[in-house]
């Protein structure tokens, strides 16, 4: 009996390990507890951690980068400093050209064919050329003779100490100035061109008047006036009769 029931117990006994053994394996293992303990296991299964956004690298070469003709794409910022309105500068406004007043001169001096002297201050003629006092000419007869100095003399002839009146923008100048003068209604570039002595800039309007002196060869287009023919310089004075002096 006893050696029968010793073997029934044993066999219960493995029986109820093997039972336990069984129950134990289908029991989940409980979570270490430490640095990845439970507390991480959980939260890892809540919510997964966010991953980190890799910084966005931009392609160099899109700043080069070209169409397949060649040429390089037109941006947005191109496209809008196009489009935008440039600043331009104002224009310039016209000088106005200077008034003009009549101005009475006195006694002028003619220091050339052309050109006047009031108290060291020059006045031009305008519209002419003025004759250089030291020029020289041959006329028609082939002859030379100091036609500059002789155009000269015949203004200062014409003037003889008279008071004339000039168009300039003021009467108080310094240096050299430029207008027109005359005396009475005798223009004195129109009767330095007629008489021709002196030459017209381009495009003056005494054009006509100078080309009616070269054909007919007055002043320094002709002879020397001092020979052989009449003065031209001026009219002769008239004389003096003793028994009625002037």
């Amino acid at each position: 009996m006893r050696p029968v029931a010793l073997a029934t117990g044993i066999a219960g006994i493995a029986a109820v390990g093997v039972l336990l053994a069984v129950g134990a394996a289908s029991v989940e293992k409980p979570p270490a507890i430490g640095s990845a303990g439970i507390f991480a296991k959980a939260e890892t299964k809540d919510k997964a951690a966010p991953a980190a956004i890799a910084p966005i690298a931009v392609d160099a070469t899109l700043s080069t980068a070209t169409t397949p003709n060649g040429s390089k794409p037109e941006t947005p910022s191109d496209n809008q400093a196009d489009s935008m309105p440039t600043a331009r500068d104002p224009p310039a406004a016209e000088a106005k050209p200077a008034e003009l007043k009549p101005v009475d001169i006195a006694r002028p001096v003619a220091d050339s064919a052309g050109v006047l002297i009031i108290a060291g201050k020059k006045l031009q003629l305008a519209g002419i050329t003025p004759t250089d006092p030291n020029r020289t000419c041959t006329g028609p007869n082939g002859k030379e003779w100091p036609c500059g100095t002789i155009a000269r003399t015949a203004l200062r002839a014409f003037l003889r100490a008279r008071a004339i009146t000039c168009d300039l923008p003021d009467g108080d100048w310094q240096g050299t100035v430029t207008g027109n003068c005359r005396f009475v209604k005798t223009d004195l570039s129109e009767w330095l061109a007629r008489n021709g002595w002196a030459e017209v800039e381009a495009g003056s309007p005494l054009a006509a008047a100078a080309d009616e002196a070269r054909k007919n060869n007055r002043g320094i287009y002709g002879d020397d006036p001092r020979k052989d023919r009449p003065s031209t310089l001026a009219p002769a004075p008239a004389r003096e009769d003793p028994l009625n002096p002037i």
